[in-house]
């Protein structure tokens, strides 16, 4: 610490201090934050919250979610082989009756014809799939609990009703929900809360073909 004149009344003082004490005579800015530091620190605390809210809200509302549809997708990748081939497999028609079929021994299920439940579209529910779906729609509303959803034309062995109707007419007749949830890399038959009624298969089982 050195001495020095004071610039306004030439007495002696020290070359730490920020203004005289003998005249007053300001030498340095107080070290004191200004209102405008204040204001400034402030918006800059209210900006970097506002954008770690919307990355957080991004994270939870679409970056979980899709993590959590493509694990739940994961599980039923591969090839299932229908377990019991002895099924009573009757499908009613509105204004035919009831008639009989066959399902595909085996299906396959990959990245292709397997796509998220709609949840991105604002609902939990089925979505017009290309021909399987996750879902987790039930009568009270969204569960944390995942399906496959598919229809009985997507599963049925066509050619075994192809005497009776058209492709196109066996393609609309089976528009029936089908539901499988998943127990020991089993899919078991489970009831659909979009289901109709109209098909009379009871427990229905694909066991995944491990190669």
């Amino acid at each position: 610490m050195a001495l020095i004149k004071c610039k306004e009344c030439g007495k002696e003082i020290s070359d730490s201090v920020n203004s005289c004490p003998h005249c007053g005579y300001v030498y340095k800015e107080a070290k004191q934050m200004t209102t405008k530091k204040v204001i400034t620190i402030i918006l800059i605390l209210v900006l970097t919250c506002l954008i770690l809210s919307m990355v957080l809200s991004y994270l939870f509302s679409v970056v979980i979610p899709n993590i959590q549809e493509n694990y739940e997708k994961s599980k039923y990748y591969g090839e299932w082989q229908l377990v019991d081939e002895k099924y009573e497999n009757v499908m009613e028609i509105p204004g035919v009756g009831e008639i009989e079929y066959k399902l595909k021994t085996q299906i396959n299920i990959n990245k292709d014809n397997l796509e998220n439940e709609s949840s991105i579209f604002g609902s939990c529910g089925f979505n017009s799939p290309k021909e399987f779906a996750i879902t987790n729609l039930e009568d009270s509303g969204c569960t944390k609990t995942f399906y496959l959803h598919t229809t009985l034309a997507k599963i049925m062995d066509i050619e075994s009703v192809s005497g009776y109707f058209s492709s196109e007419k066996i393609e609309n007749a089976g528009k029936v929900d089908i539901c499988f949830e998943i127990k020991d890399k089993t899919l078991i038959q489970k009831k659909c809360d979009m289901d109709n009624g109209r098909v009379k298969n009871i427990n229905l089982r694909y066991k995944l073909n491990e190669k």
